[in-house]
């Protein structure tokens, strides 16, 4: 640091200067993350664990850390649902999705955010229950979350570590996740309309799913490409899956009978198990055989009678 001065033999005083200094100090823990790949979807367990250490891999003493985490209180697949699908918007020469144009002109006609936001704040601790069974404390703090990603968004976690004793210190660490909608079987809606048995016995069979998860949350319309769709055993479907724009999907295929299964689907979403969907087998439709047997049962009943009378004439 220097003020200004003049130059020659005899330099003039320096000028009073008023002057602040940021110091960044050296060493110190780290608040770190630790590293999770996994995608995240609603109903799914989160332990939002992270690190404090120093560099040469030891821990400050008395280390306490908290979390506030901010997370949506509506989702987008319930509000598109609700709404339909607009088709996509320009915007300055640039296309807008679907899904991003309709939110848009929700909250253009609501004069505020459509997805509010609301904040819990959470403890984190140390041991072998909250670190996912590490038995010494080593820097380490998490807590197990469960039920607690119940709606599709963006989740932030802003973490605040406290350490030392005496002269306490502190660490911040921002963390974002996003969560999408994880399809449950038992709250899908699953629709099954049969055609005519063809001449190799197979049916045609058209599905209609309305895709939700265990909260009830629905995917909503636009993300037909945001699942992967095959048969089920004995279901052959067709390719392509169309969007209704409500929040349905339509999947047209095939059926063998003879399978002894249902008609159903499989999805499956990245990261995550297969989902099997089948609706009960509709009851069968009576078929017009156009009267052709009814010649033939009065034949029938005519041959009858004449045996009758032959068996009493004798």
């Amino acid at each position: 640091m220097v003020r200004p001065g003049g130059g020659g033999e005899f330099p003039p005083p320096t000028p009073a200067l008023r002057y602040f200094v940021n110091v960044i100090p050296g060493g110190g823990p780290r608040l770190l993350r630790m590293p999770d790949r996994r995608r995240y979807y609603t109903g799914d367990r989160v332990n939002p664990l992270v690190l404090l250490r120093y560099r040469n891999g030891g821990w400050p003493p008395h280390g306490k850390v908290t979390v506030t985490v901010s997370r949506p209180d509506a989702g987008a697949g319930n509000l598109l649902s609700g709404a339909k699908l607009s088709p996509p918007a320009d915007v300055d020469g640039d296309t807008l999705p679907a899904r991003q144009a309709t939110l848009a002109a929700l909250e253009e006609r609501a004069g505020r955010p459509v997805i509010g936001y609301t904040e819990e704040e959470l403890e984190l601790f140390d041991d072998p229950d909250n670190t996912e069974g590490r038995f010494e404390p080593g820097g380490i703090f998490g807590r197990p979350l469960r039920d607690f990603l119940r709606m599709e968004g963006s989740y932030t976690f802003h973490f605040r570590a406290r350490y030392g004793h005496g002269c306490t210190a502190t660490r911040e660490l921002i963390w974002s996740l996003h969560v999408d909608v994880g399809i449950d079987p038992g709250r899908t809606d699953v629709t099954t309309t049969l055609g005519p048995a063809r001449p190799d016995g197979r049916r045609g069979v058209t599905l209609v799913l309305v895709p939700r998860d265990r909260y009830g949350n629905q995917l909503g319309p636009g993300r037909p490409d945001a699942v992967s769709v095959t048969g089920a055993p004995g279901t052959t479907v067709s390719p392509g899956v169309v969007d209704n724009g409500d929040g349905s999907y339509t999947v047209t295929g095939s059926w063998d009978p003879a399978s002894g299964n249902e008609p159903g689907v499989v999805l499956q979403q990245p990261g995550r198990p297969c989902v099997a969907l089948q609706a009960p087998r509709p009851a069968p439709q009576a078929v017009d055989d156009g009267g052709r047997w009814k010649p033939l049962i009065w034949l029938l009943l005519l041959v009858i009678l004449v045996l009758l009378l032959l068996l009493l004439l004798t």
